[in-house]
Formats: C-alpha cells, structure tokens, sequence
C-alpha cells in the first residue's frame, strides 16, 4: 500500500509538473519572469545561502533567466558551486565535510591559506596544561563559521547542514563530543550533495553514533528470552515529534494509545545500538573523546576488546508502530521501514514542510501559504528537500509582500560578514570571524539554544532587545570589525604581507569611471539589504550619503552646538553633501585614486556606511517583496 501511494504521488507531481500552466510543483505557482529581477535573486541568495558570493555579473545574468532555469544555478548542494561562491583557494577541494576542512585549515601545506599562527584553532584536538590531548569542540565549531564565510564552500549546503543538526535533529555537542558531532553533520551535508529523499537523511540521523549517545539509547537493551526491556523512552519520543513532527493527534485511538503503544514499542526499537569504542581516536587521551561512527549493529568486539551483543540484544520481533507492524533483524532495519511510514503519516505531511519554510524563510505564514507549501511538499516525489526548496524560492508563496522572514543571528552577522569580505585573502589575513558575536547573541554553532527543540530562531532574535543592544553597540564601539582597511601578516611561506581593502574592485562606476556618492550609497544599500531600495528613505539616504561624502555622521556635521564640529554649513554645501540630498550635482569618491591616502580614507568611508546600514532594523528581517 505504501509503494502504491508513493508511486500515485509521482505520477500527479508529474502531471502537475507537465500541465500546470505557471507551475512548477504542484501547490507553487512561479512568479512571472517579470517580477523575477535582480533584487527577487537577491532575496533567494540573502534568505538561503547567507547572501552568497555571487558577482553582480552573475546575479544580472541569474535574473535574465527564466526563475525555473536560474534557480537550478542558483541553488545546489554540490560542494563546489562557481556561480555561488567562486573558489580564490585551495579550500574548495575539501568542501564536501567539515572533517577534510579541518585537516585542511590545520594542516601545514603551502596552499593551506590560513595564517601559520592561526592553524591551530581548526586542529582536531587541543593540548591541555598537563599534556594530555582532548577533541576541541571550540575548533569544530570555528571550522563550520568559517566554512559559512569562506569563498569556495557552498553556503547553501553550509546552512542547510546546519538546519538539519542544530534545528531540525537538533543536538548539543557537548552530549555527543566533536567527533560524533562532526560525522552526525558531515553525514548530513553527504545525504544532501547525494540528494538522498529527506526522509532517508532523518533516518541516517536517528540511526547515527552521535544521536545514540546524545539521548542515552546506545545502552538501551532487550531480553528476547524473557522480554526484559531495559532502557528509556527519551528519544522514542523526540524521533516522532522533532524528527518527523508527529505528536500523535493523528491517532485514530487517540493520544494515550501513541504515547503507550507507538512511544514505547519505538523505545524497544532503539535497542541494540552500543557504540564502539577504539582507544586513542582522533588522537585523544581521554576515553570519553573514543567513541566513533558508524553503529555496528551486529555482535562483535570493539577496539577496546568491550563485546558488543547489538544483535542479540535488540527487539527481534516486529513492533507496532503508528498502526503499521515494523520488522528488521537490527535497529537500523527497522528505523529504516519506520522512517517511510513516519514521513508519509498526515502529521508528518503536514507540519514538517511547515517546519522547513519557516526556519528558511517565512514566519508570517497564513491559511493560504500553509495550503500551498503542505500541497508542493506531498506532491514532491521523490522526498528532495532540494527540489522542494527550489520550486519554493521561486514561488508566488514566497515572493510576495506579506513575506517576512526575522533573521536569527547567524544569519544576521553571517550575511553581513559575507557582504562585507570582498575575498579569501581579506577573511584569513584578518582572521575576524564573527564568533563572539553569534556567542554574545546566543547562537552557538552546534549547540542548540533549545537544546533538542533546536536553535535561536529569527522570531526569538527579533524579541530580545539585548540582542539589539549588543549588536547596534558592537558597530558603535568596534566599528574596526566592519571598517578595517588593511593587515599585515605572515603567510603560508613565512612572506610578510599586507592585505588591504578594495570596494573599487567591486563597486561599479558611472560611465566616467567615477564613483558617485549617491550611486554607491544605493548600490551599498541593495547589497546589505537587497530590497530593491524600497526602505532607502530620505533619511537613510542622508545618513549614508553623509559618511560616505565626508566621513562624519549627517547630525555631527549639521549640529550648529556641536563644539567639535569640523565644517560649517558653508563648508557642507561646498563640499557637495546638501547637493547630494537634492541631488544637483556629483559628489565623487576616491575610491579609485592614485593616491593611496585618499583610497585608503575612501574604503574607510565606505566601511563606516556599511557600519551604520548593518545597525539598522532592516538588516533584521528579510521581505518576499
């Protein structure tokens, strides 16, 4: 029965796909190529890939596309993604996992672009005081910041590998350790770039080392001879309710029926999962840092001689499980039988789209946008959270005005420092990743604010006012994290460097080959915020177009009490800044001077512009439209 639904399910999506006049999925309309522009592409790189790396080259391009033809470009989870983020390094050959980044980043090879000084802090391991060496979750969670800020590495891949770990299978690293924290995600981001069916990844995550150990099922036991089951029920429950979103409201026998019948076999399930241990893994000195991936679900001797009787001592027979009688010889069997009738139960249909629209990109959902985004995502056959997502991100469901999306904090600080950084050599020569900032805000990589109900979400961000206040005082009292112009450094070959910043290199001229204050100021604007100029209001503007003009803040300059006042009004006209406001004239920048003073204090007034449109509320919250 269950082959025969799936099998009707891809022959309606593909009806749909082939006869639906505008749609592209079943339940998604696409937008007319009208309204798919420059800034509707933006939208898709600001709302799922942490603003991308893409030129404005490629962004024109992508918009002169059809939507179906450029979001195919647009969003892949192929680790080496061109378009997306152009590789500058050797990095991109170890995108495929944080475990190869981190030998990578740590490793003393000459194409190894990070500082020799800083290596270090991607090593596997960290030496304590009295010698001994213990796995570094600090340096694992390093490692992922920088492979989200890092050209080369897909940040698409990088946020839906997060989604998946720290939301979705939501896990603390300090209840697995790095090393089954890293396999848990690396076998993630595997399933995505293989484009297994979503339901397949939950159950490579559910029958995972690191989520064994995380709830304490890896010593869950059964006596098949007597029927003795020894163990708790703490992740029978999370595996239906956070991995699948089944909370048992479906059950025709009711709530009570779910919670001893579907709750407590599926604990019975989870019998027969001990994790190996190999003395010495990773490097470290401490038994607890041993434990490794995968489960080997047969009988057998680990590398610390321990038997483990997997087999033997799992739940032999068959289990009822949401009205359905699950078999298989080992856990992993049976996981695998429960996780296709787990995904296709009404619950999991639908809330689990729900749940991946709105950590991507809506939280202001309403009848309508529930019907269409649970219709695509039951007419989706195979299970592709990838063909989901892109049928999404080019829908009338998302590109609309009543579209808003709060950001959390990693994709409030990432987007910006993505936006910000102009090349590889500017991320590793400054080596200013914004870890203590996503710290400071309660978004710690790999450990969930929620625990296993995940992460800080973009509502929460939005609803804390200290995190508000810790931002706008970082840009007002560090505006050096965001306006930095150079750095000196050693690179991989013990040559001093110097590393200095270059908007010219990115920002377009006019057709003089001038830079025009109020033309950078909106190109600045659509970069950092990318909605099409339709929040870039008059005062914005001024504010923008003064620091950019002058290097001073328009209310320092034009504040006749100010006692450290640097122009008078005379002086402002004449320097261009109330011709800009009225735009009667060009006022131009140094960006592109002989002069290396001047491009300096140029790409200096450029920072601190970009300093203030990161402190303002619309960097928050990413609109449809």
């Amino acid at each position: 029965m269950l082959q025969r639904s799936a099998w009707l399910r891809t022959a309606l999506f593909l009806c749909a796909f082939h006869f639906t006049t505008g749609a592209w999925a079943l339940g998604f309309t696409t937008v007319d190529h009208s309204d798919w522009d420059e800034t509707a592409v933006r939208k898709v790189l600001q709302t799922f890939a942490y603003g991308g790396f893409a030129s404005d080259r490629q962004i024109k391009d992508w918009s002169r596309l059809s939507p179906e033809a450029a979001i195919v470009e647009i969003l892949s989870f192929n680790p080496l993604h061109d378009k997306l983020s152009p590789a500058q390094d050797s990095t991109g050959l170890y995108a495929d996992s944080l475990e190869s980044l981190q030998d990578f980043w740590s490793s003393e090879r000459n194409d190894n672009p990070v500082r020799p000084d800083q290596r270090a802090n991607y090593h596997t391991l960290v030496t304590l005081a009295d010698g001994s060496r213990i796995l570094s979750s600090g340096h694992l969670q390093r490692t992922w910041v920088q492979a989200a800020t890092t050209r080369g590495v897909n940040p698409f891949l990088t946020k839906t590998g997060l989604y998946l770990t720290n939301y979705h299978m939501s896990l603390s690293v300090s209840k697995t350790e790095a090393a089954l924290m890293r396999a848990f995600y690396d076998q993630a981001i595997q399933g995505l770039i293989q484009d297994k069916p979503l339901f397949d990844i939950l159950i490579d995550g559910a029958s995972s080392a690191a989520v064994a150990r995380a709830y304490g099922h890896l010593y869950s036991t059964f006596n098949n001879n007597n029927g003795v089951f020894r163990g708790n029920d703490d992740f029978a429950r999370e595996f239906h309710q956070l991995f699948f979103k089944i909370q048992g409201a479906s059950d025709p026998n009711g709530a009570d029926h779910h919670e001893n019948v579907t709750i407590e076999n599926t604990a019975r399930l989870l019998t027969g999962m001990n994790v190996d241990l190999v003395p010495n893994a990773y490097g470290s000195d401490l038994r607890g840092n041993w434990f490794i991936a995968p489960i080997n679900f047969s009988d057998h001797y680990d590398g610390e001689g321990r038997y483990i009787r997997n087999y033997t001592l799992h739940h032999r027979d068959c289990l009822y499980i949401l009205l359905t009688d699950i078999c298989g010889n080992t856990a992993d069997e049976k996981l695998r039988q429960l996780g296709q009738v787990a995904g296709y139960n009404r619950e999991s249909l639908d809330n689990l789209p729900l749940a991946i629209i709105n950590f991507f990109a809506d939280d202001n959902f309403n009848a309508q946008k529930i019907t269409q985004i649970r219709e695509a995502w039951e007419y989706t056959e195979p299970k592709s959270l990838l063909s989901f997502l892109r049928s999404y991100a080019i829908s009338t469901t998302f590109h609309r005005a009543d579209t808003v999306k709060y950001r959390s904090s990693f994709d409030r600080n990432l987007t910006v420092h993505n936006s910000n950084t102009l090349s590889n050599q500017e991320i590793f020569a400054r080596n200013e990743l914004p870890i203590g900032q996503l710290n400071l805000e309660g978004a710690t990589v790999f450990m969930p604010a929620h625990d296993v109900f995940g992460g800080q979400t973009g509502l929460q961000a939005a609803n804390n006012p200290n995190i508000f206040r810790d931002a706008y005082q970082r840009n007002v009292k560090n505006p050096y994290f965001i306006t930095r112009t150079d750095y000196s450094y050693t690179d991989a070959t013990g040559v001093q460097q110097t590393w200095s910043k270059d908007w010219a290199a990115v920002i377009p001229t006019n057709g003089d080959n001038q830079y025009e204050v109020n033309k950078v100021a909106k190109w600045l604007w659509q970069r950092f915020v990318g909605d099409g100029g339709k929040n870039y209001g008059f005062y914005e503007r001024l504010a923008v177009e003064s620091l950019l003009a002058t290097g001073y803040d328009f209310g320092y300059l034009a504040d006749p009490n100010n006692p450290e006042l640097s122009y008078t009004k005379q002086e402002i006209e004449d320097n261009g800044l109330m011709s800009i406001v009225e735009d009667n004239e060009k006022v131009l920048m140094d960006l592109n001077s002989d002069d290396p003073v001047l491009r300096k204090r140029a790409n200096a007034r450029v920072g601190l512009a970009v300093n203030f449109i990161a402190a303002t509320p619309f960097v928050y919250a990413v609109e449809g439209k």
